[in-house]
């Protein structure tokens, strides 16, 4: 598949090296992921910057075990390898969700153990991406999760999806070393949502 192909330092914009500097404050990867994508147009990637931004600051509104599950939802329904990598590890990491629940979500599989707040999360961002939210995906996330978190979780979803689908246009491998343990989705979560 023809892709973006990975931007050297010595071709990065000139008008891009505040985005840089921004990008290299908090990526593990240097100027990778989608970063590197997003040099391309660093006025759009400025803005994204500032919402990615917003939604990994330790002060943000939105729960950190519900903003972790929903990228990883996200990245695994997108087949986001590098998204999924990250996320995974920093889930393992923080020790937000077990290697079982999160085997579950490779396999397109609801996680066991998951409480009621992430249950209705999970169930939110699943009828989210399926076309719209359900009547009954948004009452369950309202009465988890409460008006203010639901917008920012719908924020949060607009925002990894663009994140996953730069990854998918630019077919951004993994850092050097990697390995890629995203399994091939053979039923992208469409049975849960029945």
């Amino acid at each position: 598949m023809p892709n973006l192909r990975r931007l050297e330092p010595d071709e990065f914009p000139a008008d891009a090296q505040d985005l840089v500097a921004q990008i290299l404050k908090v990526s593990a990867d240097g100027v990778g992921g989608p970063f590197n994508l997003m040099l391309r147009s660093p006025e759009m990637g400025r803005r994204l910057m500032a919402l990615l931004s917003y939604f990994n600051d330790e002060t943000q509104i939105l729960d950190p075990h519900v903003r972790r599950l929903a990228v990883l939802v996200l990245a695994r329904r997108c087949s986001a390898r590098y998204a999924w990598w990250t996320h995974r590890r920093r889930a393992l990491s923080a020790g937000q969700f077990t290697s079982a629940q999160l085997d579950a979500l490779n396999r397109g599989e609801r996680p066991e153990g998951l409480d009621s707040r992430l249950h209705a999360t999970f169930d939110f961002v699943l009828s989210l991406i399926a076309g719209g939210p359900s009547d009954a995906a948004v009452s369950e996330a309202l009465e988890q999760l409460g008006e203010v978190q639901l917008v920012e979780l719908v924020a949060l979803c607009g925002t990894y999806t663009t994140v996953a689908y730069l990854l998918k246009t630019g077919d951004v491998d993994l850092p050097d070393g990697e390995s890629d343990t995203l399994l091939p989705l053979a039923s992208p979560f469409s049975e849960l949502l029945a």
